[in-house]
């Protein structure tokens, strides 16, 4: 028993897991910032000094945005690399990759 035997039976399962599923769709679009700007800056210090496993992940990731040579809106490239993360990028495959060396 807590709070003196005056439980509050009204269930708050259903308000967090939409909070925790707010929570992961920010934490992956911060992800694709992250991503973009990261690409972006391999370019300029050279993508051929980069490891195997990070030039393989760069590649993938530039197939989704392509470079950025002008401004432009990047809400599309957010998206973009946010659905990629979310639907074809794994855990199995940087395991694999990792393996491979």
């Amino acid at each position: 028993p807590s709070s003196a035997n005056q439980e509050d039976h009204v269930s708050m399962g259903t308000i967090a897991s939409r909070h925790a599923h707010q929570i992961i769709q920010n934490v992956r679009r911060v992800l694709s910032i992250e991503m973009i700007c990261a690409m972006q800056a391999a370019e300029y210090r050279g993508i051929e000094n980069m490891s195997t496993v990070t030039k393989s992940f760069y590649h993938q990731g530039r197939q989704q945005v392509p470079s950025i040579k002008n401004d432009r809106i990047f809400s599309t490239d957010i998206e973009n690399i946010a659905h990629w993360l979310k639907t074809n990028y794994s855990i199995k495959e940087r395991l694999d990759v990792n393996a491979a060396l």
